[in-house]
């Protein structure tokens, strides 16, 4: 190949080159936008959803897709997974595990969870497994019986639910649910708890219990392990901070004494009053301060 036939060779594969590079596809994909809360620990994965402008007005017709951030493809469609940019009474929230190997992702309703999914990454693909059947069907359960024993026939209740990712690949669950979400006060309520825990090397619920739990159990334990909106607070001193986390603890010792054994509890009551004298015999109140805060963290593992 002459001089000049090499050139013109060279020429046309950078200009055919910059032409398909420019044509390549849109990311996201035209439609879609990435859901920044999805988005994995190491920024590998995420969630596509319909855009807010690009939303099917049908429900059947809505798709979320699990994608690979990095290598910009899709890994398939999220069955039942129908959420979109901007709706209103719906929501999506996801936890990643520290190794961005799976994830859970719940898709919320109204007044509780929709569905809650474990999808696991895979190569070019993804595994998807149905948690949240297993938990609504354990809280309905519970609350059909407390309601049948009242002579009050209840279906079920809208479900809240709280997760613990484990090292060992474990999902640890806990679900409260109630009749009256809305709370009206002339309205007879039931109110159920769920605790189990999924093992997805071996792709099956290890453990599982589901229970009735009274008013001031679901207002407790609601608000025990709601772990996020208590981290979030902020303080002005170190007097409201001992105060915020004084009332937390006392919060969470009430859960701990709902859920352990009685003759568990009986230790931990034992042990909660040494601790307090030792807070007591503190130096200061950031001491006091960081006593509470590591004691906290013992009486809240009590719970999962």
């Amino acid at each position: 190949m002459n001089s000049i036939a090499r050139w013109f060779h060279v020429s046309l594969w950078l200009l055919l080159f910059g032409y398909a590079s420019s044509q390549a596809a849109p990311w996201p994909p035209k439609g879609f936008v990435l859901e920044e809360d999805t988005v994995s620990t190491d920024k590998h994965y995420g969630i596509l959803i319909p855009s807010r402008e690009d939303a099917p007005d049908d429900d059947d017709a809505i798709v979320n897709y699990l994608a690979d951030l990095k290598t910009k493809r899709l890994l398939g469609k999220i069955d039942d997974a129908s959420y979109t940019e901007g709706r209103n009474h719906r929501g999506l929230a996801v936890i990643w595990s520290a190794d961005s190997t799976w994830c859970i992702a719940q898709y919320d309703a109204r007044f509780g969870f929709a569905s809650i999914f474990a999808l696991e990454p895979n190569g070019k693909a993804f595994t998807q497994t149905d948690l949240g059947t297993r938990v609504q069907n354990g809280l309905d359960t519970a609350i059909k019986k407390q309601s049948r024993a009242a002579k009050d026939p209840a279906s079920g209740g809208d479900g809240s639910a709280f997760y613990r990712p484990g090292a060992d690949r474990k999902i640890h669950v806990r679900a409260l649910a109630t009749t009256n979400p809305k709370q009206f006060p002339d309205q007879k309520t039931y109110y159920s708890l769920f605790q189990g825990t999924y093992d997805l090397n071996a792709h099956r619920w290890t453990v599982t219990d589901a229970r009735s739990v009274s008013s001031e159990e679901y207002d407790t334990l609601q608000g025990a392990y709601d772990e996020a909106s208590f981290q979030n607070n902020q303080y002005n001193d170190d007097q409201s901070h001992f105060d915020g986390l004084d009332q937390r603890m006392n919060e969470v010792y009430q859960a701990v004494r709902f859920i352990v054994p009685p003759e568990r509890f009986t230790k931990v009551k034992q042990e909660q009053i040494a601790w307090l004298k030792t807070r007591e015999a503190a130096g200061s109140q950031k001491e006091q301060i960081t006593l509470m805060t590591a004691r906290i963290k013992v009486l809240q593992d009590l719970l999962w």
